[in-house]
């Protein structure tokens, strides 16, 4: 849906899982083959996510989301379904996080993120400091340390 309003927009999915190859054939069905990859298990999926313009998130259960909490912590901005179990809403507030099977509400979500104004992020190229990771972390959950 969001393609089809003029986005040049490409998908990485990263992880395997159950759904995978019903997924791989729905995108070749949808002609996505050029704009979605499947990357499968990726060993440091971080090097992805700094690399994202947006974040998603359409799980419908998920433990706490800790590659959401990366993205949003190296300033990502972040699209997600408030899937039982997680702590979406926690880390992002009300705006990004959308209902499970809320396609509409997630597509809007997501063209907001991509059409409105950028927000500040941590460079790509940045080094991947364990400190850094864990200030950035705590002050996201926590607040900035006084």
């Amino acid at each position: 849906r969001v393609r089809s309003g003029g986005s040049p927009l490409r998908l990485l999915i990263l992880g395997e899982g159950s759904l995978r190859t019903g997924l791989e054939n729905q995108a070749r069905e949808l002609g996505l083959g050029q704009a979605v990859r499947f990357l499968g298990f990726v060993e440091n999926p971080l090097d992805y996510i700094v690399r994202a313009d947006v974040f998603l998130m359409a799980s419908i259960w998920e433990g706490y989301p800790n590659a959401l909490l990366e993205a949003a912590a190296w300033g990502i901005p972040c699209v997600s379904t408030d899937c039982a179990g997680g702590g979406a809403r926690d880390i992002l507030g009300q705006g990004a996080v959308c209902s499970p099977g809320a396609l509409d509400q997630f597509t809007r979500a997501l063209r907001a993120q991509i059409e409105g104004p950028r927000r500040h992020r941590a460079p790509a190229t940045r080094p991947h400091d364990i400190r850094e990771i864990a200030t950035a972390h705590r002050d996201l959950a926590l607040g900035p340390a006084r």
